[in-house]
């Protein structure tokens, strides 16, 4: 099941430079694409009709996106564009993000994405590709965006499940406004410029993989800090306190974490009661997970 990287980029590029060379034979090009590329083609072909994309699916793509070029198989530009399709309409939210609720999740897919678009048009330019994307595919433009909404002003993410502390984006914001993902279940008040920037964040998400026991975790930013502490994602022996309830800004019950029963996925573990980012001075947010406890 784990054919990601079963289509050789490298070996594709390198023919791409020798093909056309008194290096190979009109025999050695029909022996290297009939008994080498083509069969790592034709291996992977299974995986893709019978499993729901991933986020290692664009490593395939990208492959297979320099395939079509190299070896003039225009079929199989088509088979990965129409992957793309229903990878952002069936493994997305509504609002443009990544269904496991991490940001570091998210910006591996979503550049993932971006780049297998980039493969699939060597011989573009950077302005024409960005107006074929806008054509051919919307939403990975709106995907690529998502991300803005978890920025805190020091250029770092905000350490939602797991997201890790390291990632970061450029430059960093100048000014706090409120947003609302109701797709992954996420709000955010924000006001203020530069160093006065204060930030509130609640999150009601749901459980796709990658995620904490931390439904209606508050984080706080302000004055160029965060006030309010969470590990995000690590690797540590901290791994199970940094996805622990009691590791987050929530009530505990009875020592006891949130409910841990994942055997279905659902789309949010708590409900949006109320919400207003309009007035510069005001904002709010109120949510419940009662059925997380």
């Amino acid at each position: 099941w784990w054919g990601y990287m079963d289509i050789s980029e490298r070996l594709l590029l390198v023919y791409d430079v020798l093909q056309h060379t008194p290096i190979l034979t009109r025999d050695d090009r029909n022996l290297i694409e009939q008994d080498l590329f083509l069969p790592m083609i034709r291996f992977v072909e299974p995986y893709e009709k019978n499993i729901s994309p991933t986020n290692m699916n664009p490593t395939n793509w990208r492959a297979q996106a320099v395939a079509s070029n190299v070896l003039a198989l225009p079929e199989l530009a088509a088979t990965v564009k129409a992957g793309i399709s229903r990878m952002l309409k069936e493994q997305f939210s509504h609002d443009g993000f990544w269904k496991e609720a991490t940001v570091s999740y998210h910006e591996q897919t979503i550049s993932g994405l971006a780049e297998v678009f980039k493969k699939l048009y060597p011989s573009l330019s950077a302005v024409q590709k960005d107006e074929l994307m806008r054509k051919e595919h919307p939403d990975l433009l709106k995907a690529l965006e998502s991300d803005y909404a978890f920025r805190l002003p020091n250029g770092h993410y905000a350490p939602l499940n797991d997201t890790w502390s390291k990632d970061t984006y450029h430059p960093p914001l100048a000014r706090s406004a409120a947003h609302l993902k109701t797709g992954v279940g996420y709000g955010v008040l924000g006001m203020g410029a530069g160093n006065d920037q204060f930030q509130a964040h609640l999150s009601f998400n749901g459980r796709f993989g990658h995620d904490h026991f931390a439904s209606l975790n508050l984080l706080l930013f302000g004055k160029g800090k965060e006030l309010t502490a969470d590990l995000g994602y690590t690797h540590t022996k901290a791994r199970i306190w940094a996805t622990s309830t009691a590791s987050h800004n929530l009530v505990v019950v009875n020592g006891k974490t949130q409910e841990s029963n994942t055997s279905t996925p659902y789309a949010g573990s708590g409900n949006l009661l109320l919400f207003s980012g309009t007035d510069p001075e005001f904002q709010v947010i109120e949510a419940e997970a009662s059925g997380n406890y």
